[in-house]
């Protein structure tokens, strides 16, 4: 982890962005595009906007963004995003919430939750940055063929196999990319919500019943009865700051797994997947606004890096190349909305394009491109064994450690001294009264650790 104290110099390059009232770090905002004749949802999250994916096509690279109304392209390759194609999707009521996408070649596969029996769309987007061509939509496929409603979906490209989170895990081969057929299924406690797949072995998040590792490399592209059983290879099901095991993302490269519990409160947790019959939580780390309402939703995990979309607190990266202690990178407030106990603000994340740009989708206020600032400078939320906890109340910070001497100091982005005391004793505050709303860093240092949190005035 960097200095953070000789860090400060960097902070002057810095801003604090105000835009429909968001508050950042270390990230900068290249657009924002929003819809504003899209109507939200009359479900009771009433969104406007859900999932977002990233794909590239003749040079350029563009954002597909799922709304209530069906599915949008937005070219993101130019200063400003550009909507070049849209596609309604198959319900034509207002009660869609979630859409999901996965790319395979030149086709993007596309799925609900709601509405139609029949979700499933298929796009071949060669075409763009033209038009994209409909080859699928929401037609019966005949038998164990046909994808219905579905949650989630996930393609193995080494494979050409897509899998569909419903109440079961159901794969599907690409052999013939506009034809999925069905080749097998797996049944679970309770309903499977997402999953990620490499070279067939399957990492299933099933909510309350924790995560499900499967080999499927013994499937064959033929269906048959009975099914072949798939062996299951690995299961953890207990776990700190275990809640609804929501999603998660692998890196095959350092066998490190992010996982999202879809819980208000719950810890993103960073998995050791280098013997999948002892799986071992290497740490549990979160954004640090609110550890009773902050909630992940979706993540992805890329060379060291952690990008995870928040719904009330926006997009959050993470430095995880000390899987012990990750630190936080950067951050985006997407959202207006106040932190509660509720599902409201940035829904998805999509940090694989070549250009390394940042997508992420609000439930509210579209899609938000992004870029990564200065890749060196971290805030460490939970320092390596360290006695020192840091807690905000609303009009003071209180810090409690078994060390001797610390000091407590409160900086503005800008790298200035708001306010500094020296702590004596085992418990003592700093009172954040006539502080003037914005994010500050907290750093506190005792004579042997030193801990370094963003904090939010409002």
């Amino acid at each position: 982890m960097r200095n953070w104290s000789n860090s400060f110099t960097i902070l002057l390059l810095l801003c604090c962005q105000t835009v429909l009232g968001q508050q950042s770090f270390n990230m900068t905002l290249l657009d924002n595009w929003d819809d504003t004749s899209i109507v939200a949802s009359d479900s009771w999250v009433n969104n406007r906007y859900n999932e977002v994916w990233g794909i590239t096509q003749n040079g350029k690279e563009y954002a597909v963004i799922g709304s209530s109304k069906g599915t949008h392209f937005i070219d993101v390759s130019t200063q400003n995003a550009t909507e070049v194609a849209f596609l309604e999707g198959t319900n034509q009521q207002n009660n869609v919430i979630h859409r999901d996408y996965h790319s395979f070649n030149n086709y993007l596969y596309i799925v609900a939750d709601e509405g139609s029996d029949i979700t499933l769309q298929i796009v071949d987007f060669s075409t763009l940055p033209d038009s994209v061509v409909t080859v699928l939509d929401g037609i019966d496929l005949g038998g164990n063929n046909t994808i219905n409603k579905s949650h989630n979906i996930f393609i193995d490209t080494a494979s050409a196999r897509l899998y569909s989170a419903s109440n079961k895990l159901k794969i599907y081969s690409l052999q013939n990319p506009e034809f999925p057929t069905f080749i097998n299924e797996i049944d679970f406690p309770e309903s499977v919500h997402d999953m990620f797949v490499h070279n067939d072995t399957a990492y299933v998040n099933v909510g309350n019943s924790g995560l499900y590792i499967y080999d499927c490399t013994t499937l064959t592209d033929e269906y048959d009865l009975p099914l072949q059983e798939i062996p299951l290879i690995g299961l953890l099901t207990d776990y700190p700051q275990a809640g609804y095991n929501h999603a998660g993302w692998l890196n095959p490269e350092t066998n490190l797994y992010v996982m999202a519990d879809e819980t208000h409160g719950s810890k993103l947790k960073l998995i050791n997947t280098s013997d999948l019959n002892n799986l071992e939580v290497e740490s549990t780390f979160y954004s640090g606004v609110d550890s009773i309402h902050s909630i992940a939703h979706n993540v992805i995990i890329q060379e060291n890096k952690v990008f995870a979309s928040y719904y009330h607190d926006g997009i959050y990266v993470f430095n995880v190349s000390n899987p012990a202690n990750p630190t936080i990178l950067g951050f985006y407030d997407t959202s207006t909305q106040p932190n509660a106990n509720n599902f409201k603000g940035c829904w998805g994340v999509y940090s694989l394009l070549p250009s390394g740009k940042i997508l992420a989708s609000d439930m509210d206020n579209g899609l938000f491109v992004l870029k990564l600032d200065n890749v060196g400078l971290s805030v460490s939320e939970n320092p390596v064994n360290s006695n020192i906890v840091l807690t905000q109340q609303s009009n003071s910070l209180t810090i409690n450690t078994s060390e001797s001497f610390s000091t407590l100091t409160l900086y503005s982005t800008d790298g200035k001294i708001v306010k500094m005391s020296t702590l004596i004793g085992n418990s003592n505050s700093l009172s954040l009264n006539n502080i003037v709303p914005g994010i500050y860093f907290a750093e506190v240092i005792t004579n042997k650790h030193k801990l370094s949190k963003h904090i939010i005035i409002r």
